[in-house]
C-alpha cells in the first residue's frame, strides 16, 4: 500500500498547517478559553516521530495512519472544531473507537516487550484493558486542567457534573472490552485476519 505514507505525509502537514491557522485566528480575536485544545494538536502530530526516534520503535505506516486519522477525528474535529457539542453522538463515537484503539496500542507494547504469545495469553488481556483505562484517565486529567488554567469547560462540568467525564471513560472501557472479547475468540480459532494485524504492529 504504497499510498500510505504519502497520505501520513499529508495528514501531519495538513495538522500543523491547520493548527497554526487556528491559533493565529483565536489569538487574534481573544479566545482562549480552547486554545490549548489547538496547541495540543502539535504534539499529537509527532508522536509517531518521537516513537520512532525517540523510543525506537520501527512503527508501521498503516498504524501511524490510524493514529492520525483518530488524532483527526478526536482532536481536530471534535475539540477544535467543536463536533463534541453540535453532534450528540461524537463524543461516545471517538471514546468507543480509543478504546479500541488503545488497545492495539497495548498489543504493540506487548509486542516490543515480547510478550504478545499465548503463554501470557490472560495477562495480554487484562494489560490492553488496564492501559484502555490508564490512557482514558491520563485525557481526562489534561482536559481537567486544561479547564483549570484556561478557565474553559472541556469536560461539561458545569452543565453536568461528572456525567460526562465518567460515560467518557465507560465508554472507552466497552470499546477495550469489545475489542478484547474479540481478540480472544479469534486467538482461539487462530484466525488468519488476527494474525495479520499483529503482523503489522
Amino acid at each position: 500500500m504504497k499510498w500510505i505514507p504519502i497520505s501520513n505525509k499529508i495528514l501531519k502537514y495538513g495538522i500543523f498547517l491547520y493548527a497554526i491557522y487556528e491559533s493565529i485566528v483565536r489569538i487574534t480575536a481573544g479566545e482562549m478559553d480552547r486554545i490549548m485544545v489547538v496547541l495540543a494538536l502539535f504534539p499529537l502530530a509527532i508522536i509517531p516521530w518521537f516513537v520512532r526516534k525517540v523510543i525506537k520503535y520501527d512503527l508501521s505506516d498503516v498504524l501511524e495512519f490510524v493514529y492520525l486519522l483518530f488524532v483527526i477525528l478526536a482532536s481536530l474535529l471534535g475539540s477544535v472544531l467543536g463536533w463534541y457539542q453540535s453532534i450528540s453522538w461524537w463524543d461516545l463515537f471517538v471514546h468507543g473507537i480509543s478504546g479500541i484503539l488503545t488497545s492495539i496500542l497495548a498489543l504493540l507494547i506487548l509486542k516490543k516487550f515480547s510478550l504478545l504469545n499465548r503463554k501470557n495469553f490472560w495477562f495480554s488481556i487484562l494489560f490492553m484493558i488496564v492501559f484502555s483505562l490508564s490512557v482514558a484517565s491520563i485525557w481526562e486529567f489534561i482536559e481537567f486542567a486544561s479547564d483549570k488554567f484556561t478557565g474553559g469547560d472541556t469536560q461539561w462540568v458545569l452543565e453536568t457534573g461528572v456525567d460526562d467525564t465518567m460515560t467518557d471513560m465507560l465508554i472507552a472501557f466497552v470499546g477495550s472490552i469489545v475489542f478484547s472479547l474479540i481478540y480472544t475468540l479469534l486467538k482461539k480459532d487462530n484466525n488468519q485476519t488476527l494474525q495479520k494485524l499483529e503482523d503489522l504492529l
